[in-house]
């Protein structure tokens, strides 16, 4: 399968990144991710049992790769984390964070180091 092909990220020795561009390709540089965001950008919001169907992805997936993305304030969830035992959280996306992030990578891939000057 193509994804066991996948190579590991591993960053060339070239240039200075910024903290935007290390979390941009954390949440840009997967599938699950992005496919989470592609999903929220298209509705308003989902719980965590809507992105598990709507993208067939595992439990154990979707919970990861939400908290990356949540750990990069580019989704937000409804509840705080420290109340959310045994309630429901709706997710929504910070298309805001996602523009920042997508600006400040090719900003980097063009060769101008990714910051936000």
């Amino acid at each position: 399968m193509i994804e066991d092909m996948t190579p590991r990220m591993n960053w060339a020795n070239d240039a200075p990144r910024s903290a935007e561009v290390e979390q941009a390709v954390k949440v840009f540089g997967n599938r699950t991710s992005l496919g989470i965001i592609r999903y929220l950008a298209t509705i308003d919001r989902a719980n965590y049992g809507a992105l598990c169907k709507a993208l067939s992805a595992s439990d154990a997936a979707i919970s990861t790769h939400l908290r990356a993305l949540e750990a990069a304030a580019v989704v937000v969830g409804d509840i705080p984390s420290g109340e959310r035992i045994g309630r429901s959280v709706n997710y929504s996306l910070d298309p805001e964070r996602v523009r920042v992030l997508s600006a400040a990578l090719l900003r980097y891939a063009l060769g101008s180091g990714g910051s936000l000057q």
